[in-house]
């Protein structure tokens, strides 16, 4: 059982913050949200429990846990999440829990400020947003706010929390620059409800976007959530629990948008790809694009760098955006890039479809899919003759393991050690025994697959290192189109 405390308003160094303790079965968290200035803090949701009741739904349904509100929940916010949006997604998920909730309710709509806010993250789906809605035709509905709220993606991201606590700094500074030269005012928030109650953000960001929305229900009239890189063609359900959240933004935010306050999913109309085209001639993105999950500037090589870039590309903008990206180097590493979106089309091709449309004709690309039948046959036989070296047992490495596991001689992993798997450090010292023609090496980490094979060669000269994104598609036996 979840029983969340009546929230009650904290005045902290002139700071105004959101507290509320929350008991999971027998364990007490307090959790805060805020730190805004005074004239923010009449706005700040305490009366009722409903930012807290979003925020933690979807970890209460796969937890197990049900859930109990000290402080009452607005009417129909509860009735929404009642009657269709529990429902619709435990019926299309596997092993969600149906959460009873327990909460008295209010009727009344709540009064609000009349506001309209956007996240000033500065990614791609957020300069779409802003880009739409900071000057269109609707004038009552145009942006009036910026806000940036903390509640868990840089805890996923980043790294350990030292390097966390420096990009978010890093990122509030950028978002505070960005604001004040497009005229707006911006909101900073913090909070630690990532830590009290860690999930992944990619599967949960809708949740928790709304948790920060609602902690300020009193100002908005509305606001623009900036929806994921898929456009609502492909929402679905199905299998949700292990799905970005963002697939069902668009049952999600209609079920969370009550009493005056409408949520949109901004940006549900286009692709990635189209939001990219969308922001290429707006000035500001060109100064303050950043989309890395690894590090405060872009690192180039992360996936949504490597996409990002990929759809500059497309719209023959690289150039523009040389003062945000290291453009020189994605030209010299090009083909590698194309490499990496195809193997991401192979596993989703209705998503990737628009950039695969526009690529499949670039003469690298023509190149590749000619020679990708001759080096899936030659991955695929050089993991079942040879000895093999595995870096990495994730997932991806048990899967090598659990097919070639008579084949593997040594395995490496600096966060796993022990029943015959060693760390990096180790294996230096061992390798020069070994015979480095008769191995070949896997490694399994995509994200970081540049950063380790610069490593290993350093040490171990020589050494054939298989392509992780071919080798993936052989222990997945994907088949090329």
């Amino acid at each position: 059982m979840i029983k969340i405390g009546h929230p009650y308003l904290k005045d902290k160094s002139g700071l105004y913050w959101i507290n509320c303790i929350i008991h999971e079965d027998e364990e007490t968290k307090k959790v805060f949200w805020g730190g805004v200035q005074e004239n923010y803090a009449k706005y700040l949701l305490t009366e009722r429990s409903d930012a807290f009741l979003v925020g933690l739904l979807s970890y209460a349904m796969r937890t197990g846990h049900d859930i109990e509100c000290e402080a009452p929940v607005s009417e129909e916010l509860l009735y929404n999440i009642r009657q269709y949006l529990i429902p619709l997604v435990v019926k299309y998920g596997n092993n969600l829990h149906y959460v009873n909730i327990t909460a008295e309710t209010v009727p009344e709509p709540l009064e609000n400020a009349g506001m309209t806010g956007a996240s000033a993250s500065c990614g791609v789906d957020s300069f779409n947003t802003i880009s739409n809605q900071y000057n269109s035709p609707y004038k009552s509905m145009n942006i009036t706010h910026l806000c940036l709220n903390d509640v868990g993606a840089f805890n996923t991201c980043y790294g350990d929390s030292i390097k966390q606590d420096f990009v978010k700094e890093e990122r509030y500074k950028k978002a505070k620059e960005f604001a004040d030269e497009i005229g707006l005012p911006l909101i900073l928030t913090e909070s630690n409800f990532g830590q009290m109650f860690a999930q992944s953000h990619l599967l949960t960001n809708t949740y928790s976007s709304v948790f920060s929305i609602l902690c300020m229900r009193k100002a908005w009239k509305t606001y623009y959530y900036s929806s994921a890189y898929h456009d609502i063609g492909l929402f679905s359900l199905f299998d949700n629990e292990s799905k970005d959240s963002s697939y069902y933004d668009l049952l999600s935010l209609s079920c969370f948008s009550t009493d005056g306050l409408r949520i949109y999913s901004e940006g549900g109309e286009r692709t990635r790809l189209e939001k990219v085209f969308n922001i290429v001639n707006f000035p500001l993105a060109r100064k303050y694009l950043h989309v890395c999950i690894r590090e405060q500037y872009n690192c180039g090589m992360c996936d949504k760098c490597t996409r990002t870039l990929l759809c500059l590309d497309i719209a023959g903008k690289l150039d523009e955006f040389s003062g945000v990206f290291d453009i020189n180097y994605y030209k010299k590493h090009r083909e590698e890039y194309l490499e990496w979106f195809y193997f991401k089309y192979l596993e989703d091709k209705l998503e990737n479809q628009d950039m695969f449309d526009k690529l499949c004709t670039d003469p690298q690309m023509v190149q590749f899919l000619k020679d990708f039948p001759g080096k899936y046959k030659e991955t695929k036989q050089l993991l079942e003759t040879c000895k093999i070296i595995l870096y990495g047992y994730g997932a991806l490495g048990r899967k090598v393991e659990e097919k070639y596991n008579k084949n593997i001689e040594i395995i490496i992993d600096n966060k796993i050690t022990g029943n015959q798997i060693i760390t990096f450090e180790e294996f230096k010292k061992e390798f020069h025994n070994y015979k480095k023609e008769n191995y070949i090496c896997v490694i399994t980490s995509l994200s970081k697959y540049r950063q380790i094979q610069e490593q290993i060669l350093k040490y171990c000269p020589g050494l054939k290192i298989l392509n992780a994104y071919m080798t993936r598609a052989v222990i997945n036996e994907m088949e090329q189109i």
